[in-house]
């Protein structure tokens, strides 16, 4: 049966009503359905699910102590539905703070591996089960408690892409910076790495800084560009991130995209503002980057939208000369179809053109050798 408390208050009025009028019947025979005496109330209780194993005990002793049996009689309205209120009130506990409700409902806030340090809540959210993590919550676990190796439950949704278990751990007030691991990665990071965009977007809609950086520097916007998730970029963007923030070594997201051939982001970084001509702290821009790797479609993609052709890192190197170099000759191809300067001598007094026929001398060369 779906859980009375996470329905409308239309349905949920319908449940209680059905569920009465069935326990009614059973009770007392068909002649007199008007009333629920102690016994009933809890019946009735379990029926619309707000017994659960996790606090059974705690509830039963509650409803004891508030409607003692003794000459008992609830009728429906407003009876019954003033005693689900008053029962829905105490489980909520909304005048307690997160300590007083985790001692209220013990069971549900222990550890269900104690080797582990792993909680319910954790191991609920380890299982997808999303009921139980609304459950946990409710019954005032901690939604930062984390296992002995530093997994949180917000962690563990973020790595799975539980949306919707992140939604409700953000509800409950999950730490949205929490660090997860000596890199200082918090569970933003994991979603971004990971490419789970509704996540992203669940986590900065609840507060958490796209601009966070991790101890290299980094920053979400990093991982999910070198990861090649470009709705997480967008997602990331949207959400107020820099296109243009660098990490310790200088590098920015697009330099990350280009070097590892995502077009998609290249383009959706440029649109969100990225410096096409931005330099690392080695003096590379993001043409450098995609030239030395051959990621020819991110070439032409950066030259369109107006990347200077023959920039020069502090080597005094080019994208032609750090192609030529690196023998990626479809980036070469696309440089010179833009006009890149082949007689531009670098930092070694070469020019792309002179290290082109070098490297084709020496495999000449070493081809005459094998066949000698």
């Amino acid at each position: 049966m779906e859980a009375y408390q996470q329905i409308d208050a239309g349905k949920r009025k319908s449940m209680l009503r059905e569920a009465f009028d069935k326990h009614c019947t059973l009770a007392n025979g068909d002649d007199d359905p008007a009333f629920v005496d102690q016994a009933g109330l809890l019946s009735l209780l379990r029926d619309v699910g707000l017994v659960h194993s996790l606090c059974a005990a705690e509830v039963e002793a509650f409803v004891k102590a508030e409607f003692p049996a003794d000459g008992l009689k609830l009728a429906y309205s407003p009876d019954v539905e003033e005693a689900f209120d008053k029962v829905i009130g105490w489980e909520h506990g909304h005048d307690l703070s997160a300590e007083e409700r985790a001692r209220r409902f013990p069971v549900a806030n222990a550890l269900v591996d104690e080797e582990s340090g792993t909680s319910a809540l954790l191991r609920a959210v380890e299982e997808g089960d999303l009921a139980l993590v609304e459950k946990l919550l409710l019954l005032g676990a901690d939604p930062d408690r984390a296992s002995f190796d530093g997994k949180t439950p917000q962690y563990v949704a973020c790595k799975a892409g539980s949306t919707e278990v992140v939604r409700a751990l953000s509800f409950c007030g999950a730490d949205a910076h929490a660090e997860v691991n000596a890199m200082g990665e918090t569970p933003l990071h994991v979603a971004c790495h990971r490419g789970h965009a509704e996540c992203v977007d669940e986590l900065c809609l609840s507060g958490a800084d796209p601009n966070r950086r991790i101890r290299d520097g980094s920053t979400a916007l990093h991982m999910a560009s070198k990861a090649g998730h470009v709705n997480v970029v967008r997602t990331l963007l949207g959400a107020g991130a820099d296109a243009n923030a660098r990490t310790n070594k200088g590098s920015t997201s697009l330099q990350r995209a280009a070097a590892l051939g995502h077009a998609e982001v290249v383009v959706a970084l440029i649109k969100g503002g990225a410096d096409v001509y931005a330099e690392d702290s080695a003096g590379a821009t993001a043409l450098h980057a995609a030239a030395v790797a051959g990621k020819a479609p991110c070439v032409q993609m950066l030259l369109a939208h107006d990347a200077d052709v023959d920039p020069s890192d502090h080597a005094g190197a080019t994208p032609l000369e750090r192609a030529v170099g690196s023998l990626r000759f479809g980036a070469v191809r696309a440089l010179c179809e833009a006009k890149a300067d082949a007689n531009r001598s670098g930092g070694t007094g070469l020019t792309p053109l002179m290290l082109a026929l070098g490297i084709e001398r020496q495999r000449r060369e070493a081809a005459d050798a094998e066949g000698a």
